[in-house]
């Protein structure tokens, strides 16, 4: 059995909101599960970021893969 607080979200309903409602969310009612979920989306838009960096730089050094 899970344990909810009434009215409160899992980590895996806060893992389907876009980013702009768990920054809504953020705001005016912020937890650990929310936290949690914050630091997995940023740590994927770091991870694409880092891709981009790589591919970027391939680019100009005129690798095709």
């Amino acid at each position: 059995m899970k344990n909810r607080i009434i009215g409160g979200k899992d980590r895996s309903d806060y893992r389907s909101m876009s980013t702009r409602e768990l920054i809504e969310e953020a705001v005016y009612r912020p937890n650990i599960e929310l936290c949690i979920v914050l630091g997995e989306r940023l740590e994927e838009y770091r991870h694409r970021m880092e891709g981009m960096r790589l591919d970027m730089a391939a680019e100009r050094a005129g690798w095709e893969g």
